[in-house]
């Protein structure tokens, strides 16, 4: 419950959204993207290669953000 609330739906619609029976958009996804990368960071050292996968993780949501700017912009 706590975390559809954070998403900012209702749970069933999360639970959809977990089983796949409903698309995440893309806002849902950067959000579980950096809620993934900031708990992950808090808990990885700068040597293990985690960092590596956080710089994706970040890249990827700055990424999808821009898109979802230029997408809206074009509307």
């Amino acid at each position: 419950m706590e975390f559809a609330r954070a998403l900012g739906v209702e749970r069933s619609c999360l639970s959809r959204y977990e089983s796949e029976a409903l698309g995440a958009p893309t806002s849902v996804i950067n959000h579980c993207l950096r809620e993934f990368a900031e708990a992950a960071e808090m808990s990885a050292s700068q040597n293990w290669p985690i960092d590596q996968a956080l710089q994706h993780a970040r890249a990827t949501v700055q990424t999808l953000e821009q898109i979802k700017g230029r997408r809206a912009l074009s509307n």
